[in-house]
């Protein structure tokens, strides 16, 4: 037998022998400086974790270690996912944000993605004077832009000494679609998890309840747990614990015996996340401290919770959080969903993880959830997460319905800007400048993106159209405002046309701005350079 076999007869890995011997031949190349990807799939509960975890274990002697791992309530937390475990690799340089070239200290304006990619790649070259190792948990939960960096990252893998290890189910599907891709490119591996064999299944469940499970009995608990790991763990303890099999479907709040407090509680934590922070999921429950305190030691002792940091919890294993979320009755979930938004924005905490909540309590027309769901948007364009950024500001204009705010809309557009989709940026813009209340220096700014807009896209006319009339509209009572659309359109008519095509414009740029005393080194600057 090989080495990778006799190390997948241990219980926890149970006929993953295949899986197994594809991490040791990746962590192998990258040591030897020929780096590479693993992504694992399968479905809760059939032991990528596991597997990752075996992973890290073998390879935190020689290499190191970065650990990311997703979350549903995070899906949405701008590079949430990649940058765990970046920080790690990078001894804390990511989240310090040294991404963009050319910011200036305490520069806190946007941060293009290309920027960002740029500089995640270019750290990690220079980081990766030893070997490493990337492990991401459940890259199912990634947010966009964590999955957009993992797939840039493996395409430049094969010269670096670093490996990355991914877990995944097949849905959501962005994750898979993006491993299929990288493994159509040969620039990737795929080990699919299958559910245990009977055989193995019946030697796994015997092992674990002790012995006290008769025939009968086991037959039953081999069929409800249809070579699901996790469930014949979960079967095995009820059957320990109370000599029978549970009724029906797995049910996990009810595997533990506590009483109705703590399954409030259990409900509350699962809809907090995977990882929650005690106090909060106390809060959102609607319990004392006192009352927890007299439960939370049966969730624990049955298996269902651990501690994680300081103040923090989390469930075993995402099945189980899975499993108790989606017991709980829709009308009941949004509530529960609404508290835990009131009390996270009551704590400060991070605008994309108050927004989710947010969205899942489908709090239609809240001015809160609308401005909370817009500071997240901004948080991530911010920091050039563009993708998150997109889908944060849509969520927010949803809810608002038809009392949107215009910087709402001004936002997004320059989110799908900044994601390629300049043809729904436009509509965006129109539709900002069919609203009667924009004030004339929103109109302006309005005006100078989507000429700046229509000029990425080849509408020439339509785009000399925006800057004219945003020139019109500012030229006696905010002549910097004119000034800089007429800078606007010298830049991208000279890109386009040339400079002496150009040079109209940055001639009555530098004339206006001489008559108003405004931008003068500017407009000077631009006819100079065009002249």
């Amino acid at each position: 037998m090989t080495a990778a076999g006799q190390r997948s007869a241990s219980p926890a890995m149970t006929e993953r022998g295949d899986v197994v011997a594809a991490v040791e031949r990746l962590l192998a190349n990258a040591y030897k400086g020929r780096g590479g990807s693993l992504f694992v799939i399968g479905s809760a509960g059939l032991g990528k974790t596991t597997i990752l975890e075996h992973a890290i274990a073998m390879a935190k002697s020689r290499f190191k270690v970065g650990i990311g791992r997703g979350d549903q309530v995070e899906a949405m937390l701008p590079f949430g996912l990649i940058g765990q475990a970046l920080d790690q690799l990078l001894d804390g340089k990511f989240s310090g944000g040294d991404i963009a070239p050319h910011a200036e200290a305490g520069d806190v304006g946007n941060v293009s993605a290309q920027a960002r990619f740029y500089g995640i790649l270019r750290d990690l070259r220079e980081a990766a004077v030893r070997p490493m190792l990337v492990a991401l948990d459940d890259v199912h939960w990634s947010d966009p832009d964590s999955l957009t960096v993992i797939h840039l990252l493996c395409r430049r893998l094969p010269s670096l000494p670093v490996a990355l290890i991914g877990s995944a189910r097949p849905w959501p599907a962005a994750a898979l679609t993006s491993a299929h891709d990288l493994a159509a490119q040969k620039l990737a591996e795929i080990e699919s998890l299958a559910p245990l064999s009977s055989v193995a299944a019946r030697e796994l469940l015997s092992a674990q309840s002790g012995g006290q499970i008769g025939a009968k009995v086991m037959d039953q608990a081999i069929d409800l747990c249809g070579g699901n790991p996790l469930l014949l763990h979960q079967v095995a303890l009820e059957v320990r614990r109370t000599g029978r099999l549970p009724d029906g479907h797995l049910r996990f709040s009810r595997f533990v015996g506590v009483g109705v407090a703590g399954q409030r509680y259990l409900q509350a934590a699962s809809v907090l996340g995977t990882r929650f922070r005690v106090a909060v999921a106390t809060e959102v429950a609607g319990l004392s401290a006192t009352e927890v305190a007299t439960e939370i030691d049966g969730l624990f002792r049955g298996g269902l919770l651990c501690e994680a940091d300081d103040g923090w919890a989390r469930f075993t294993h995402a099945l189980i959080r899975q499993g108790v979320y989606e017991d709980i009755a829709p009308p009941l979930r949004r509530d529960l969903h609404e508290a835990s938004f009131r009390a996270l924005v009551a704590r400060g905490a991070h605008p994309a993880e108050v927004a989710e909540h947010a969205v899942a309590a489908h709090l239609a027309g809240d001015a809160d959830a609308v401005a909370a769901i817009a500071h997240a948007g901004r948080a991530a364009l911010r920091v050039g997460a563009v993708r998150a950024a997109r889908q944060h500001l849509e969520s927010g204009i949803s809810l608002a319905g038809n009392t949107v705010p215009t910087n709402l809309l001004f936002d997004l557009g320059a989110a799908l800007v900044a994601d390629g989709a300049s043809e729904e940026a436009i509509t965006v813009y129109e539709r900002l400048l069919d609203m009667p209340g924009l004030t004339t220096t929103d109109r302006i700014a309005v005006l100078r993106q989507l000429g700046e807009t229509r000029s990425l896209t080849g509408q020439v006319e339509l785009a000399a159209a925006c800057y004219e009339t945003a020139v019109d509209l500012a030229e006696h009572d905010h002549p910097a405002l004119a000034v800089g659309a007429l800078l606007d359109h010298v830049l991208h008519h000279q890109m386009l046309f040339g400079p002496q095509a150009a040079l109209p414009w940055a001639q009555r740029a530098a004339e206006l701005a001489t008559d108003s005393g405004v931008m003068q080194a500017a407009a000077q600057a631009a006819w100079g350079a065009i002249a």
